[in-house]
């Protein structure tokens, strides 16, 4: 199939690397060039232009970590719809995923994502000039998935399913969770600051060699977003839960990361725990969503749910740790 869309020299090699939930990735080999081949099963056709648009923008902006390019087409286009949906071929970038154990890996990726958010930052008027619709913000939760028109109806939704008595406590808490984020979350975007982010930082997209980030990977989310949901969409993804001590040095990691180039201000440093919350909530309804659209397993519902109720209740409970936390990764 890749040779029907690209005109690659020499015989081609496809080995799955990432089977994933979203979207799935593979190695293509063609001679002496590689390339990661990704599977699209969240975005439209323009909403994948205007993903490439951006990391075409970013590919010349002088990281210091390469955000691998799209290859063309051989009609031009940097994007096959093939049978099995839409295809793209990106540049290979070689690294290993960060040791969730060692705190310097940690430390290197927050160090990157604030260094990648203030470059969008600086690039804001070029981006704003992107073709297409922009990606929902976390805060429109209507926009979240096209399965989920209603939120707030979620939950008595998922209460009925026979396969999900067993965390009838966890859609409890969604259901509450949804609600005091409708409560809060208005006001949040009427203060803070917004500009565009990753939205999506995780180990499994961010490629590093010896502690040195060397890729970051998979933009499908970024768009304008309240700056500060990076940090929090990075520990919400990075760290394995908030009930231990790797837990929360993990989350030492990441912040001190990176609080050491991007300086919140005190009214987001605040708002962490409020953005943990709806962090949470956003994926399980997004997980909810792909599972109502027949794309998710209900194991994983399970676990986001599992997940997202036990972190939250940590986070709000432990909310002055974390605040004391990142207030000393800033100074």
């Amino acid at each position: 199939m890749i040779g029907r869309y690209w005109d690659l020299a020499g015989g081609i090699q496809v080995e799955s690397v990432d089977a994933g939930l979203n979207n799935p990735t593979f190695r293509v080999s063609a001679g002496r060039w590689r390339y990661a081949a990704r599977l699209y099963r969240n975005l439209d056709p323009a909403s994948i232009r205007r993903e490439h648009g951006l990391i075409d923008v970013l590919a010349a902006a002088g990281l210091s970590f390469r955000v691998p390019g799209p290859a063309p087409c051989r009609d031009g286009t940097t994007l096959a719809q093939t049978p099995h949906g839409c295809l793209a071929l990106f540049d290979w970038v070689d690294g290993q995923h960060a040791d969730p154990n060692d705190p310097r890996h940690l430390r290197a990726m927050g160090a990157a994502l604030a260094e990648l958010d203030q470059t969008l930052l600086r690039l804001d008027g070029t981006l704003a000039r992107l073709p297409g619709e922009p990606a929902p913000k976390h805060g429109q939760f209507d926009r979240i998935h096209p399965a989920v028109p209603d939120p707030r109806k979620l939950a008595a939704r998922l209460a009925a399913e026979a396969s999900l008595q067993d965390v009838a406590a966890e859609i409890a808490w969604l259901g509450a969770a949804i609600a005091a984020c409708l409560a809060t979350v208005p006001g949040l975007y009427a203060t803070l600051p917004q500009q565009w982010i990753h939205q999506d930082l995780a180990q499994s997209n961010v490629l590093q060699v010896g502690g040195r980030v060397t890729g970051v990977l998979d933009f499908e989310f970024s768009d304008r977003d309240l700056r500060a949901l990076d940090l929090v969409a990075m520990l919400a993804n990075c760290v394995s839960g908030f009930w231990d001590h790797m837990g929360w040095q993990q989350a030492e990691a990441l912040c001190r990361g990176y609080c050491s180039r991007v300086h919140l201000t005190e009214a987001e440093v605040a708002a962490i725990p409020d953005l943990m919350r709806l962090r949470y909530a956003v994926a399980n309804i997004h997980g909810a969503g792909r599972w109502l659209a027949g794309l998710n397993p209900t194991e994983e519902v399970i676990r986001r749910l599992r997940h997202g109720a036990a972190c939250d209740g940590m986070v709000q409970r432990g909310a002055d740790r974390l605040l004391g936390l990142i207030h000393s990764a800033t100074g």
